[in-house]
């Protein structure tokens, strides 16, 4: 999401570029999550080591990532129904993503039923249901189909907590910080699952735990 409020800070003067390696490239940006700047590159550099179908899923991707996510749509559609040489499977499921994000259910779920089963297929298909509370029937086949990556293991944390199982979320969060001990957003998971079941020292002393790091 984009920042509404950025501190103010000192502009200076732009120095000239003094050797290519000043240059930014469309990978640095990318690399240091610069969306903005690596979608700027894309759209007015007129030399690109990228094909043309490269170029248009690096612009759908920038700018998915940048929040843009009708400018990411408009891409992904046209790809689909204009070029006939290109992964149809990929842009789809990227499509579907553009969908979730938009809150446009009923089309992502008419997207993804067209794709071949796949990791970020079943993820998709777990949120998708999770959004629809008639379909919590549907969340245990969609569960057993989630592999141990830790994607899928964040998804099913997620499915978990929106079944009110917290019990199993905590597991499954304590499972993931094993890996990833330097992502804290998993402690503020696991502390809003102990705030949920009640389990108030627990959470207070996360919480306090956090504040020091």
């Amino acid at each position: 999401m984009l920042r509404r409020h950025l501190p103010r800070r000192r502009f200076h003067r732009i120095q000239p570029v003094t050797s290519k390696t000043d240059v930014p490239t469309l990978y640095n940006a990318v690399l240091n999550r610069d969306f903005i700047g690596a979608n700027t590159i894309l759209e007015f550099s007129r030399e690109s080591d990228e094909s043309e179908m490269d170029k248009l899923l690096w612009l759908g991707y920038c700018n998915f990532h940048s929040g843009n996510y009708e400018k990411a749509q408009s891409i992904y559609i046209d790809m689909l129904t204009q070029h006939h040489d290109i992964n149809t499977q990929q842009v789809s499921l990227c499509l579907t993503c553009v969908y979730y994000y938009l809150q446009m259910y009923k089309e992502a779920r008419e997207t993804v039923s067209t794709i071949s089963d796949c990791s970020l297929k079943n993820r998709l298909m777990l949120h998708l249901a999770i959004k629809n509370p008639h379909e919590k029937i549907h969340f245990l086949p969609l569960q057993e189909k989630l592999g141990v990556k830790v994607e899928d293991l964040i998804s099913l944390a997620a499915s978990y907590f929106k079944q009110t199982n917290y019990q199993s979320a905590i597991d499954v969060c304590k499972k993931i910080l094993k890996e990833k001990r330097e992502n804290l957003a998993f402690n503020v998971y696991l502390a809003m699952c102990y705030f949920k079941l009640v389990r108030y020292s627990q959470y207070k002393r996360l919480l306090a735990s956090l504040l020091y790091l």
